[in-house]
């Protein structure tokens, strides 16, 4: 049987799942939660970073509350 270079380079069976699910490739993050910061009262704020920029969220019980756009990440600081 001959095989394409389709099926060389994508195996399927136990191979193709051991690729795929130990690939060093992992999808691209928009969001990322930079920190958070309990309030009581199960009051929460959480500072997040989507594409570059920081956003301040609060949120409580009912849902988020309050959406604050805190700017870009500023520049590293040199190393002394």
């Amino acid at each position: 049987m001959r095989q394409t270079a389709t099926q060389t380079m994508h195996p399927g069976g136990l191979a193709g799942w051991l690729l795929s699910r130990f690939s060093t490739q992992k999808p691209t993050r928009h969001l990322q939660i930079i920190e958070t910061l309990p309030l009581g009262g199960r009051r929460q704020l959480t500072l997040i970073l989507c594409d570059g920029e920081r956003f301040l969220v609060g949120g409580g019980t009912d849902g988020i509350e309050t959406i604050v756009r805190v700017g870009p990440i500023p520049p590293a600081e040199p190393a002394c």
